[in-house]
């Protein structure tokens, strides 16, 4: 079987569907996961950490607010002081907004070095990914009714 992924797909997707995804991939790189922490306005948070001491490399991932799949220039900023508070000096930030960035959410999260994640560069992403890999996030991303969050199959 051949899964193909599209942003019209993962946009049909529910937000908790979409957190599993991005989940699941950092542990396909390789990364160590946090715990997912849901925010009162809807947006989720882990965090992800690949080394040890002096070379780790660590990220906190966000997904957007659920009702705003598009980044807006106060959610940007809100996730940019959330990272100036970690306590891990180095940590980066990866906001993943599946209905992408105005232009001035866009370039705030360049002047504050935050890596951008749309709808497109998910597909990407998962599409690139061998093809056991991307077949298994296909079925189990897409198993069921898309539009609610689900139990994956035993």
């Amino acid at each position: 079987m051949s899964a193909r992924w599209t942003a019209e797909l993962l946009l049909s997707l529910d937000w908790c569907r979409i957190v599993e995804l991005a989940r699941a991939m950092a542990l396909f790189g390789g990364f160590e996961l946090g715990s997912t922490t849901v925010r009162m306005d809807g947006a989720a948070d882990f965090t992800m950490t690949r080394g040890k001491g002096a070379h780790a490399r660590r990220y906190r991932v966000r997904l957007a607010e659920w009702n705003q799949w598009q980044a807006t220039v106060a959610g940007v900023e809100e996730f940019a002081q959330t990272l100036k508070k970690e306590k891990h000096r180095n940590t980066r930030g990866v906001l993943l907004a599946p209905g992408g960035f105005s232009a001035s959410a866009l370039h705030l999260a360049r002047q504050r070095q935050i890596e951008t994640v749309d709808a497109d560069v998910l597909a990407a992403r998962l599409n690139e990914l061998p093809e056991t890999h991307s077949v298994f996030f296909y079925e189990t991303g897409t198993w069921g009714t898309m539009a609610v969050p689900r139990v994956p199959p035993a």
